[in-house]
């Protein structure tokens, strides 16, 4: 289900982002997912931008009613590494005074790793990859729960349900591609059913 973010965010367009220090290897994926959500944003007059924030979320401020000290709205963290695991987590911090209301969100996510070959050492997924899985939970952030994951079919997008593998197509990890069903990713793209979920939620 849908859950809309504190009007003090709403009102600004903007949700911020603080990547902390274990996400050091996810900045360019980061800064990609943060691009592509933006263009298609600008594009389609979703009604919210992804801003990159230095400063990270105070808890405390917030439940002091202190929202202009509070740090970003949006946590990003990455926790171990997973060959068998491609997906996140969002979780949502709500309002003390209106639970159905958001006032910060936190994502985790595992540094996805594949086996790249025989007589070849294990790597971590090309960022094409993590951009994906990085912009998959940032429409998460947006507030968009599972029940608005999209079906499987024609116009599937990268806010389909739990990807199924990551496909390696060369020796190089930019060439690597997260597969749902017969679509592979990278390029993202989100369809009219996802634009219109996240348009509906920032008016």
């Amino acid at each position: 289900m849908l859950t809309r973010w504190c009007e003090r965010v709403r009102r600004s367009g903007e949700l911020t982002v603080f990547a902390d220090a274990s996400a050091v290897g996810w900045s360019d994926a980061l800064r990609r997912a943060r691009h592509v959500f933006n263009a298609i944003s600008w594009s389609a007059k979703l009604g919210v931008r992804l801003i990159h924030s230095t400063e990270a979320p105070d808890l405390d401020a917030e439940a002091r009613g202190d929202s202009a000290h509070s740090g970003a709205d949006v946590h990003f963290c990455i926790s171990g590494v997973a060959f068998n695991t491609l997906e996140g987590r969002t979780r949502y911090r709500a309002n003390t005074d209106a639970p159905e209301i958001m006032v910060k969100a936190k994502i985790t996510l595992p540094t996805p790793m594949v086996s790249a070959g025989t007589g070849i050492s294990d790597r971590e997924a090309g960022d094409g990859v993590k951009m994906v899985l990085a912009l998959h939970e940032l429409i998460h952030a947006c507030g968009l729960g599972n029940r608005e994951h999209t079906p499987l079919g024609g116009d599937a997008d990268v806010f389909c349900g739990v990807f199924d593998s990551i496909k390696v197509n060369s020796i190089f990890r930019e060439d690597d591609t997260i597969v749902k069903g017969k679509i592979e990713f990278p390029p993202a793209t989100l369809n009219l059913r996802t634009l219109n979920f996240i348009r509906t939620n920032w008016r």
